[in-house]
């Protein structure tokens, strides 16, 4: 991975906020750059999430509600893109970035639920 042309030419498209962090979502060329900030406000928390990967996630679970980033690992049939759930989670905060998907705020768990647009 190269950390120039990932970083190349980022623009802004959304803040998402979590249970816990809000992430701060960019889009580059080819991926989705996910910063969160610290409690402390003294360091960053970058990951990378390609497009190809957001992309499959999209189409693989459009109009499904309720989807866990665990349901999104135990579902993939692409471990290229997707080994974890902190993985799946990634992708669907970024999904949520570009309006491709929501929190489900109704369901008041210690996990997030996302729907996914059809």
């Amino acid at each position: 991975m190269k950390s120039k042309s990932i970083l190349s030419g980022l623009s802004f498209i959304k803040e998402v906020t979590g249970k816990t962090q809000t992430y701060y979502v960019y889009e580059g060329k080819n991926d989705y750059i996910l910063m969160t900030v610290s409690r402390n406000k003294n360091s960053y928390n970058f990951n990378v999430v390609s497009k190809d990967a957001a992309d499959y996630v999209r189409t693989k679970f459009s109009g499904r509600q309720k989807i866990t980033s665990n349901d999104v690992v135990k579902e993939s049939k692409k471990p290229v893109y997707i080994k974890e759930p902190l993985d799946a989670l990634n992708i669907l905060y970024a999904l949520c970035a570009t309006g491709a998907a929501k929190v489900d705020s109704r369901i008041k768990q210690r996990q997030l639920f996302f729907n996914i647009k059809r």
